[in-house]
């Protein structure tokens, strides 16, 4: 028997939402937990990383830096460990990210650094 697990993003929509770095930064304009209802549907909320910290959005820490050599800047710090500003390309060179809006969708490494859909809400 498999034990299952289901969560609902929209449970949570009434509620601040504290989450580290990105949403709850005041040295960043976010003095105050955001509401879910504040953020855009198509905006990311967490994603594949390789290792248990944020990933820090694109657009509050700008990529500055081309880490990987694509001729794109990817990365907040000249860090080759902090290219995509956290985020892990797991699946084929794609990660798996999760949405305001609850669904979660496979992006490549080019769409997360082009800004595809405008993921970074910006």
């Amino acid at each position: 028997m498999v034990a299952r697990t289901t969560a609902s993003v929209e449970a949570f929509a009434g509620r601040p939402l504290q989450l580290p770095g990105r949403f709850f930064d005041p040295t960043q304009g976010y003095p105050d937990p955001i509401r879910l209802s504040q953020l855009k549907p198509g905006q990311f909320l967490a994603m594949d990383t390789r290792s248990s910290c944020s990933v820090a959005s694109p657009s509050i820490y700008a990529f500055a830096f081309d880490n990987d050599g694509d001729g794109l800047n990817d990365g907040y710090f000249l860090d080759i460990g902090w290219m995509y500003n956290g985020a892990f390309f797991w699946h084929n060179n794609t990660a798996n990210i999760l949405f305001v809006d609850g669904h979660v969708a496979g992006y490549t490494i080019k769409q997360w650094e082009l800004n595809a859909d405008n993921v970074w809400g910006q």
